[in-house]
């Protein structure tokens, strides 16, 4: 609630945010590519002081600067834990609450001012954590889950008499309440100089009241009848008005769950919230009046409003799969909105959940968001024909740039394709012309103005459906489109669906670039097809939980699709499911159960299982071989130690002599791998992960990686992928930019053997590779102007006795 006196912002919010020290094990492995200053773990709460704004953590607290939108010393602030609200008196003193027994090693329960001389208890000892602190006029009031101060009865609000807490006159107080839950959920409240509080009572000193109350100064009132069978969960001012939001279903008042008190009696606000909406969690209102608030949704987990006087107005979505924990002001006219998890809340993510809405035409926007990663889990990747990547998932931002569930990274920096698409996407692909297409679970695009229905091309500025797309007749909700093909003037599709363009197709579809039209599929495949790839002779390969296709029966699982005609696989796999298959030097691989392995290969005629060394195996989801010829897996497992390193990997593992062990790298701490692209020399990965661990002979130090990570060579990981090959070394190039003679210095000015010199772009493509020379003092030069580039920015990269180095360079053309 605001302060009547100074601008004050009360948050209770749980954001992950991650901090990436600077320490020399993290260097020696890591690219940090995440920025945020400081930040550990979950916030807990969000506090306005003047142009400050403290974060609170389990452990600490940060301050954010306002003016000039960074992060700052959080001075007496920085070691205190569990502040719940933060409020400053008119001669600057700064009062703090919350569930704290301690602060700064003092015992100080629950309540606390910042003096000269540092934190000081006030007044008598609460035996319970404060939640509101609110201050009008010459009065100061406390709310929260206490009954005593000292010896004296308070009951869960009190007042500050000048030397102690005082009760306002049997504080509240419901019947049967045994402790547990929180009383005065819906906070305390100054309109027009009353002060109100709101929750789940049905006392207020010795008036019966019904979860609303107003106190005068002398005595407490009933509040028009209140809101009986009601829980009340916010309360805000809104011109001049006392506006509460909650659960409202057992008052019997058609409120829509949320109402307004004029002074006389109860009212909608405007015409009520349209439909049958939730709960209402938050409430908040900017100095120009317009009301926002956020509800437990009707159709969604939650939605998002705003009032401007006239009508309501959805707003988008932030994040399907995550919830907003609080809606506040910041400084009067920023509204903030911080996100909670709902899947994982050990997850530690970056200031992606704390947002701010930028208006009508700009939207959502991130706090600082200085991390570059994605904020949602990436299901598949693929090459663009620029040399860019695309990744596909289900996520709302891109480094700092909203894009939902579809984006691309160009070595450098991340773009949006429109508005996204509103669900998961689980396959992407590029036709014969260069036109994007993606499937996977969703019906419209990101803007929700266009159904497309689980399939949708990229026209250049939107996305656009194929015909109706596809569905699954006997229950649209498991529609899914889970991989698709580029053959020749037709993309293919597969998974679970049955008509295309209201075209019967089962499992299978194709769509004509050509004539614009469905083509239904000959297969008649009995369950559906997972992946759908084609194989060096030409010829497609299809996998799934399909056991008949064609006419023929007992495929186990697979099939070859050869002109036209459906061939069997070996002898198939015994599994139920076999997600993928994959050639590599000249042997076919999948991911299904071979003799209880979850990766077999193709011996002959027969499905064996190709190597062991995987254990605690949920899935085996993709593979790749890098440039080095060697074959990685990545999916949900754990990968025996590499090299007796007493080191377990977790989602990747390479292919070493029939063993699957884990790479040199480090590890994966997250939920999954998903996908993986080679690319240069290096490996990209995707998936469901908040970070990436070096090994123990490298300090094990851990770096935030959000979804995305660089494996370099097979031996380094990056938190994001700048298609270079870079390592955390340091080399001096001059002048830069270059248009003639490039002067390299090595780390160390000692002699060197340099093996080799290559220069890369940031698309990672190979531009100019020499023989080492031998270097004396540490330097050497390279002779720009006679390669054949073009002016843009580029990599220098250098091998020299065991170790790489590299650095970005502008190159001038002249």
């Amino acid at each position: 609630m605001k302060n009547s006196c100074i601008p004050r912002v009360f948050i209770l919010t749980i954001i992950i945010l991650t901090f990436l020290s600077a320490e020399s094990s993290i260097a020696q492995n890591w690219d940090p590519g995440f920025d945020v200053p400081g930040v550990s773990t979950s916030v807990g709460g969000i506090f306005t002081l003047g142009n400050k704004v403290l974060i609170r953590q389990s452990r600490s607290m940060l301050a954010y600067d306002l003016e000039s939108e960074s992060w700052t010393d959080a001075g007496a602030f920085a070691d205190l834990r569990g502040v719940e609200d933060v409020a400053q008196l008119p001669d600057g003193t700064v009062i703090i609450g919350g569930s704290f027994t301690e602060v700064e090693g003092q015992p100080i329960q629950y309540i606390a001012a910042l003096m000269e001389s540092g934190w000081q208890p006030i007044g008598s000892p609460l035996n319970g954590p404060v939640r509101h602190i609110v201050f009008a006029g010459d009065r100061l009031y406390i709310g929260g889950d206490f009954n005593m101060a000292g010896s004296n009865e308070i009951n869960h609000v009190a007042e500050w008499s000048g030397s102690d807490w005082s009760p306002l006159e049997g504080g509240l107080s419901r019947d049967g309440f045994t402790g547990g839950e929180t009383i005065l959920s819906g906070g305390l409240q100054f309109v027009n100089d009353i002060l109100y509080a709101g929750g789940s009572f049905d006392m207020a000193g010795n008036t019966e009241v019904s979860n609303v109350a107003s106190w005068d100064g002398t005595a407490w009132s009933d509040v028009g009848g209140g809101l009986p069978d009601s829980h009340v969960y916010s309360t805000a001012e809104w011109n001049g008005k006392l506006v509460v939001g909650g659960d409202f279903d057992g008052s019997g008042m058609s409120l829509g769950n949320l109402a307004s008190w004029d002074g006389l009696s109860w009212n909608m606000v405007g015409a009520g919230l349209p439909g049958q909406v939730g709960s209402v969690e938050h409430i908040a209102v900017l100095n120009t009046g317009v009301l926002y608030l956020t509800t437990s949704g009707s159709t969604s987990m939650f939605e998002l409003w705003k009032y401007d006087g006239n009508e309501w107005i959805t707003l988008p979505l932030i994040h399907q799969n995550r919830l907003p924990s609080k809606m506040e002001v910041v400084s009067e006219d920023r509204l903030w909105v911080g996100m909670s998890f709902i899947i994982n809340p050990d997850d530690p993510r970056p200031d992606q959940y704390l947002f701010e809405w930028k208006g009508d035409g700009e939207g959502w926007a991130t706090v600082d968001r200085n991390g570059r990663g994605l904020d949602g889990p990436v299901f598949t990747a693929i090459n663009a024909p620029d040399g860019s990547v695309v990744v596909g998932g289900n996520f709302a931002f891109a480094g700092p740039t909203p894009a939902r569930s579809v984006a691309r990274w160009d070595g450098s920096e991340w773009t949006a394709f429109g508005s996204g698409l509103l669900g998961d996407v689980n396959a992407l692909a590029f036709d014969s012309q260069g036109t994007l297409y993606a499937g996977g679970q969703f019906f419209f695009s990101g803007s929700g103005s266009t159904q497309v229905n689980h399939i949708a091309r990229w026209n250049g500025s939107s996305w656009e459906s194929l015909a109706s797309g596809v569905n699954y007749m006997p229950n649209l909700f498991q529609t899914v489109v889970l991989d698709i093909l580029p053959n020749g003037d037709e993309i293919w599709l597969v998974g679970i669906f049955d008509t295309a363009g209201g075209v019967e197709t089962r499992y299978h579809a194709k769509w004509n670039i050509l004539t614009e039209t469905w083509i239904p599929s000959e297969l008649d495949l009995d369950e559906p097809a997972a992946s759908i790839s084609r194989d060096e002779d030409g010829s497609l390969l299809m996998s799934g939980w399909f056991d008949s296709a064609g006419g023929v029966d007992g495929l186990g699982r697979m099939l070859r699709l050869r002109d036209g005609v459906v061939e069997r696989i070996g002898n198939g796999s015994s599994s139920l499911f076999v997600r993928t298959l994959f050639r590599y030097a000249d042997t076919l691989y999948a991911a299904g159960l071979f003799e209880n392995q979850p990766i077999g290969k193709l011996d002959g005629e027969t499905w064996v299982p190709a190597g062991n060394g995987l254990s605690g195996v949920k899935s085996v989801r993709d593979f790749c071989v890098t440039p080095n010829n060697r074959l990685f897996a990545v999916g949900q497992f754990t990968a025996q130690p590499y090299d007796g390193q007493q080191f377990e990997d977790t989602f990747v593992a390479v292919l070493k002599d029939g063993v699957w062990s884990a790479s040199s790298s480090g590890r994966i701490n997250g939920s999954s791998v998903n996908a993986c692209m080679a690319r240069g020399d290096d490996l990209l990965l995707f998936g469901d992960f908040f970070s990436a661990q070096a090994p123990p002979s490298a300090g094990g130090a851990v770096a935030p990686s959000f979804n995305i990570a660089q494996l370099i060579d097979a031996r380094v990981l990056l938190t994001e992928p700048d298609f270079s090959i870079p390592s955390a070394a340091e080399v001096v190039v001059y002048p830069n930019p270059v248009s003639g003679v490039l002067n390299v210095r090595l780390p160390s000015e000692r002699h060197a053997r340099v093996q080799s010199i290559r220069i890369y772009d940031l698309a990672g493509r190979l531009i100019h590779s020499e023989d080492g020379q031998d270097s004396v003092t540490g330097s050497f030069q390279v002779n720009a102007s006679q390669i054949l580039m073009t002016s843009g920015t580029y990599v220098l990269v250098v091998d020299f006795d065991g170790s790489r180095v590299r650095q970005k360079f502008v190159y001038v053309r002249q």
